[in-house]
């Protein structure tokens, strides 16, 4: 007869076991926080950064939801560097183009979204905050130069890609002290 997981062994006194629980869970609270201050860090600096260059917080939304994504699954497939700069790079041509043709607004935020997600779809590189892109940068139209909005995109999108990478080492780091199901192995 296998023992169950959940149970713990009868030679191992029970206050040997609720502390054992108890520091794998903080171990697991602190695994988590590890993961979630790069995203954190990336957003704050980017947003600092951009604030005296643009005026449109809204385009935050769009990086904080991939840096939200990368902490919570750093190796999934939609946050794939070529995924990212592609959905990204596709929603920041079309919130720029529907705000240059039909002018900012809703009109232009709508045609954005929908292109947007038809595309990205289509061509099988679906990041869904590069909706989010497009909204914002369809909504306000190109503040400043186009140069100057795409400069913004590129760099964002090159610090998500930092942050995927920085994600991958650190949670490789925490499964191998942790193990995949958060048992203590050291």
């Amino acid at each position: 007869m296998q023992q169950r997981e959940d149970v713990p062994p009868a030679n191992v006194p029970f206050w040997r076991t609720v502390w054992a629980q108890r520091l794998r869970y903080r171990d697991r609270v602190l695994a988590e926080l590890a993961l979630a201050l790069p995203p954190t860090v990336v957003v704050l600096v980017a947003f600092l950064a951009t604030s005296a260059l643009i005026k449109h917080p809204i385009l935050f939304g769009s990086l904080a939801s991939s840096a939200f994504l990368i902490y919570r699954a750093p190796g999934h497939r939609m946050n794939r560097v070529r995924v990212m700069l592609s959905a990204q790079l596709l929603g920041w041509a079309f919130g720029i183009g529907s705000a240059l043709i039909f002018g900012p607004g809703y009109l232009a935020g709508a045609l954005a979204m929908v292109a947007t997600i038809i595309v990205v779809i289509s061509l099988d590189v679906v990041h869904p905050p590069s909706v989010a892109t497009a909204l914002g940068f369809s909504l306000f139209g190109p503040t400043g130069t186009l140069v100057a909005s795409f400069v913004i995109a590129v760099s964002i999108i090159a610090a998500l890609a930092l942050l995927q990478k920085v994600a991958i080492l650190l949670l490789a780091r925490v499964e191998s002290h942790l193990g995949p199901r958060g048992e203590d192995f050291g």
